[in-house]
């Protein structure tokens, strides 16, 4: 059986890079912020079509953290159209599921390396921080509870009525 795909319900890659435009351009207003790292796929060009968009921030005052976690959690719903989220409070990470099923993470960070290193050793250590957050963050669905569960399932739901069985070439 040959699958066809209705691409207009999924995401393309040109919105993706609108999400993460707006996002960027948003945060870069955000005096609190000091940078951001495009993480994961996207820090090596993003590795198909598929790909997601993982973002840490940093947070340049450290006693910061917690409420430029919660301002965002405001901001990045009220900038786009989301179908379902979560939160880990304690590794200050989100993770949302857009409108086309994009999924955009992000994890906040505070600036607790020493000002005395140069940007590509800030760079390393805050790497270092990330891989904790996005290590970890496979297992999160389990630690989050089955309460999502009905969304998800309509979510998903929603996203492979996107494929249609076709007729195979012959």
């Amino acid at each position: 059986m040959v699958l066809r795909v209705d691409e207009s319900k999924l995401y393309s890659t040109a919105y993706r890079g609108r999400v993460l435009d707006e996002l960027t351009a948003a945060l870069m207003e955000d005096g609190r912020i000091a940078g951001a790292i495009l993480v994961g796929s996207g820090a090596a060009r993003f590795k198909d079509r598929y790909s997601d968009i993982d973002l840490a921030v940093l947070v340049g005052d450290e006693a910061k953290v917690d409420e430029v976690y919660a301002d965002w959690w405001r901001r990045i719903h009220a900038l786009f159209p989301i179908v379902d989220a979560f939160k880990e409070q304690p590794r200050h990470l989100y993770g949302f599921l857009l409108d086309r099923f994009l999924e955009l993470d992000v994890g906040f960070q505070g600036e607790a390396f020493p000002r005395s290193l140069d940007p590509a050793e800030l760079l390393r250590a805050l790497k270092a921080t990330v891989d904790v957050y996005y290590g970890e963050a496979e297992n999160l669905d389990v630690k989050l509870g089955m309460d999502r569960a009905p969304r998800l399932r309509a979510a998903m739901a929603e996203y492979l009525s996107a494929f249609s069985p076709g007729q195979a070439a012959t």
